[in-house]
């Protein structure tokens, strides 16, 4: 197969409504990290401004203030997340969410 026919193959495989729901997908999630801040506050973390302590707190506290139907949302995002379908960062930030959602929702194990 020539290299023009499989770029054509390989274009209309990433062209399918799954391929396309699946980025929909990934997109929203991305978006919600944004808006919630933990992506800029990652970065801040990922270029020394603050510590580890500082940038799970902060997720904590944004976490706390929210509902329970939002953090549920938020624990089936983290799991949707592997380190080959996001960027290292969002993949690292989702690992953060489910780890303090776990301390939210058991906090007698974690204290």
């Amino acid at each position: 197969m020539n290299d023009l026919k499989l770029e054509d193959e390989v274009f209309k495989y990433y062209n399918t409504s799954f391929i396309k729901k699946c980025n929909d997908l990934l997109q929203e999630i991305s978006t919600t990290l944004k808006n919630l801040g933990f992506v800029d506050k990652y970065f801040e973390h990922n270029e020394g401004k603050i510590t580890e302590e500082e940038l799970t707190s902060y997720f904590h506290d944004i976490l706390v203030e929210l509902d329970e139907y939002k953090r549920h949302d938020l624990n089936e995002l983290s799991k949707m997340l592997t380190p080959s379908n996001c960027s290292w960062y969002e993949y690292r930030i989702g690992k953060i969410i489910h780890n303090q959602l776990i301390k939210i929702w058991y906090p007698d194990e974690f204290n």
